[in-house]
């Protein structure tokens, strides 16, 4: 015998943040790490929700080109938003081909996340909740709520696309007491 109590059932306003810029950025050198790493034996190839190429979670962290462009979007969030000290604590690259795409997903728990995108290519992200469509351009960027769900419908063209995602997480002031309020690296 069971006994509900209560169910609920209804949507919730929530703050949320989407940014869209461009950067600065080295595509041949970063595709050319890309296309490394998702050959190297720790790669996360179809194993996620992005159903396409894909390095190691933390295979751009260390890395002072991707690290460059991040500091550059990073320097926007902390003069216009108000978030908690953060750390980037995953970085990773990714290859679509024709017809593979990206499940719906969020990146809940973390507190900033984003994608960096290296070349033009007509696979949109969508961001079905905002009706947004984020068209990949070289350079162009979005940091986002990690609370948001997002998607890429599958690759119709024989081109590949090539980005960098990320994911900042929440550090306590104390846990990073010489390196400022904001840390780009865990």
């Amino acid at each position: 015998m069971i006994k509900i109590h209560k169910h609920i059932e209804r949507k919730i306003l929530r703050d949320f943040f989407l940014i869209e810029g461009t950067v600065d950025v080295d595509a041949d050198y970063l595709i050319n790490k890309i296309k490394q790493g998702v050959q190297a034996e720790n790669n996360q190839n179809h194993k996620t929700y992005i159903k396409a190429l894909m390095t190691d979670w933390k295979y751009f962290n260390n890395d002072i080109k991707f690290l460059e462009c991040f500091q550059d979007m990073i320097t926007y969030c902390d003069s216009t938003l108000t978030i908690p000290t953060y750390a980037l604590v995953e970085s990773w690259g990714l290859i679509t081909r024709k017809n593979e795409w990206t499940s719906r997903h969020d990146h809940h728990p973390n507190i900033l996340s984003g994608v960096l995108y290296l070349n033009d290519h007509p696979q949109t992200l969508d961001f079905d909740e905002l009706a947004i469509q984020i068209k990949p351009a070289k350079g162009r960027f979005v940091l986002f709520s990690p609370l948001l769900n997002h998607k890429c419908f599958p690759n119709k063209v024989h081109k590949e696309k090539f980005a960098i995602s990320f994911n900042c997480w929440l550090v306590r002031e104390s846990d990073v007491p010489t390196l400022g309020k904001r840390n780009i690296n865990k």
